[in-house]
């Protein structure tokens, strides 16, 4: 992988990581929703059966989402572990602290600002500051350019 797709993967982290988190919540509110009390039993009448019907198809269909949340939940899972194992293996603390702050740390889908993550790393966003952080992040992506990566 070349250091654009590089860096356009590393960017995709932070929406990755919100999906999984939306993923979760809605796999919890399905078994919020599994656990509410029963219905009565039914007195044998046709109407009794057409609510036996509605829970079963209802049953079914939660069922459903359940498996394919967790299979989202699954590869979302895989693709951020690629993720964090490929800046890992950098061999550079720095380029692989960059990347974190950058990347995998951010807030509220946004990256990390540059002056955020020169703050955070020399303690000030001075201009010779986030000129070596980015400095430091072009190194990074040709690192992580070098060897073998997530697919795309």
């Amino acid at each position: 992988m070349n250091e654009t797709a590089w860096k356009n993967k590393l960017s995709q982290y932070a929406y990755m990581q919100k999906e999984y988190y939306n993923q979760l919540d809605r796999l919890q509110q399905l078994q919020n929703d599994a656990e509410l009390p029963a219905m009565q039993e039914g007195d044998g009448s046709q109407r009794s059966l057409l609510k036996t019907s509605r829970m079963e198809n209802a049953t079914i269909k939660k069922i459903e989402q359940e498996k394919k949340i967790n299979a989202r939940l699954k590869e979302l899972d895989r693709e951020m572990a690629e993720i964090e194992d490929a800046i890992d293996t950098l061999t550079d603390p720095l380029q692989r602290e960059v990347l974190r702050i950058r990347y995998t740390d951010c807030e509220d889908l946004r990256l990390t600002r540059w002056n955020d993550v020169a703050m955070k790393i020399y303690g000030s966003d001075e201009e010779k500051y986030i000129i070596s952080i980015w400095r430091t992040h072009k190194h990074a992506l040709q690192a992580l350019a070098k060897q073998p990566g997530p697919q795309e």
